[in-house]
């Protein structure tokens, strides 16, 4: 058999704020994440993967209906990632699969190149263990080394915890403040220092360490690995849970296998070659860096990499359609030059009956129509926002019709009071409430989208008074500026 990958994607992700689907599910770049890693990993040789779900199974399950080589284990309990970890081991092992495996966290989209050397250096080592710059992963497990061997991985939490041995209760809060460690992280140690005395050191292997010895560590846990799949389950079958999280780690692995075996760690020294996210704001971050520049699609239509998907929407009328997406493209790398971009097709439809009341649970009677809109854009460097249309005659930009219909900007913003803080959700209802025709002839959807991503906090007084924060006061200042100059 091949070389094999256990992927986990058990996890709640509740710093996703959005429970649809599991933190894997979501698109980055127009690519599920959890589609990404299994590509990049197929390119470095592995086809078989065991994906261990959990919360929000059945969404990882249809994300990947029909993916080749991909098999589920399921963790019922959320007992850590060394649990997670085992369940996956375990299927591993009830298929006949011996010898190395990679064990990744399914929110990091890993760089080819890393995955292969990786599994390179595993011919050396019954355990790989990967590990990146301290500055570079600042929340991580912190990896002890001493003379060049590596002793264990102590998670920040429970060095966090071990500083507080030589301070006084009153002196907790601050100890924690000087370590960065964040308010849910801070909470579970000051709690657990409520249950139990800290200790001063950690033993690992046959040494002591002490907290300042492990937090001076220039290595942090990369949360990827290459393990002997016989020697992780016999390793893991003798982990607890006696720590600062209350969990299983895999991370205890590193120790047994110095220990009882042989290990080698593998640094991952560019962070673009690991990239991981835990918010729709990280994600939305990292979907950037896989972009693809104006011109690349512009290849792929000319080369006829798209023929299928333009045969797909368009049909027989694919060969026009191709023509005009590249004279979009043209058009946008002639005024803005060759950047990173999204294209987006909005396809059309009539209303029959029913019109502008399904976004309020009305019922409508829709008919498609052969005409679509289609959107290029790319991200910028500063606060502005630039919008442009091929038919410059019929179409004005967005600054000068907020400067034609005075008023416009404050009715939009009545909307807010229904969902207040919920940023996101609140996005999804205002544009959803848009047909294709508005958004086509006044450019409405784009300027509430905009409007929406300026928006900083929210605040609504007892007298119902809307108070608004935007992240470039200065910019709402000068559109609300203009409106009153215009009138």
């Amino acid at each position: 058999m091949n070389s094999s990958a256990i992927i986990l994607c058990a996890g709640k992700g509740t710093r996703m704020n959005d429970d649809s689907k599991n933190k894997v599910c979501f698109e980055c770049a127009g690519v599920p994440v959890i589609k990404r890693i299994i590509d990049n990993m197929r390119l470095s040789g592995i086809s078989c993967f065991v994906v261990v779900v959990g919360h929000r199974a059945e969404s990882v399950m249809a994300c990947l209906d029909g993916e080749p080589g991909v098999i589920f284990a399921y963790q019922k309990e959320q007992r850590g990632t060394g649990h997670a970890a085992l369940c996956g081991l375990k299927t591993l092992k009830s298929i006949g699969y011996s010898g190395t495996t990679v064990i990744s966290m399914g929110d990091k989209i890993i760089n080819t190149a890393v995955i292969s050397g990786l599994l390179e250096k595993s011919g050396h080592a019954k355990a790989v263990w990967g590990v990146q710059p301290v500055e570079a992963n600042y929340n991580g497990g912190r990896v002890v080394v001493k003379d060049g061997k590596p002793y264990g991985v102590v998670e920040l939490t429970d060095a966090a915890f071990m500083t507080l041995a030589d301070a006084a209760p009153e002196e907790y809060a601050a100890k924690l403040s000087e370590i960065r460690l964040n308010t849910k992280k801070a909470l579970k140690v000051l709690n657990l220092a409520k249950e139990k005395t800290p200790e001063k050191t950690k033993r690992l292997v046959d040494k002591d360490f002490t907290a300042e010895e492990i937090l001076s560590t220039p290595f942090s846990n990369a949360g990827l690995y290459c393990l002997d799949v016989d020697q992780a389950i016999e390793a893991i079958g003798t982990f607890n849970a006696s720590n600062a999280q209350g969990e299983i780690y895999l991370t205890d692995a590193l120790e047994w296998f110095s220990k009882n075996s042989t290990i080698e760690l593998f640094e991952i020294k560019n962070a673009d070659d690991m990239r991981t996210y835990s918010t729709k704001t990280d994600l939305r971050s990292m979907g950037v860096w896989f972009m693809r520049k104006a011109t690349d699609f512009k290849s792929d239509i000319l080369a006829g990499k798209l023929n299928d998907e333009f045969v797909r929407l368009y049909g027989d009328q694919s060969t026009e359609q191709k023509d005009r997406y590249i004279v979009l493209i043209d058009k946008f790398i002639s005024k803005f030059g060759d950047r990173k971009v999204v294209i987006t097709r909005s396809p059309g439809r009539l209303n029959l009956m029913g019109r502008h009341i399904d976004h309020r649970g009305g019922g409508i009677n829709v008919m498609a129509t052969d005409s679509d809109t289609v959107f290029l854009s790319s991200p910028r460097d500063d606060e502005n926002y630039v919008n442009g249309h091929l038919d410059r005659a019929g179409f004005l930009s967005v600054k000068e019709r907020i400067t034609e219909e005075k008023g416009r900007l404050e009715n939009q913003l009545s909307d807010i009071e229904r969902h207040r803080d919920e940023k996101d959700k609140l996005l999804f209802e205002m544009e959803r409430t848009l047909n294709i025709g508005d958004a086509v002839k006044d450019c409405k959807t784009i300027k509430k989208t905009v409007l929406l991503a300026l928006i900083e906090e929210i605040r609504v007084h007892n007298s119902k008074k809307i108070e608004i924060k935007f992240k470039f006061e200065d910019l709402y200042r000068q559109a609300l500026d203009e409106l009153e100059n215009a009138s």
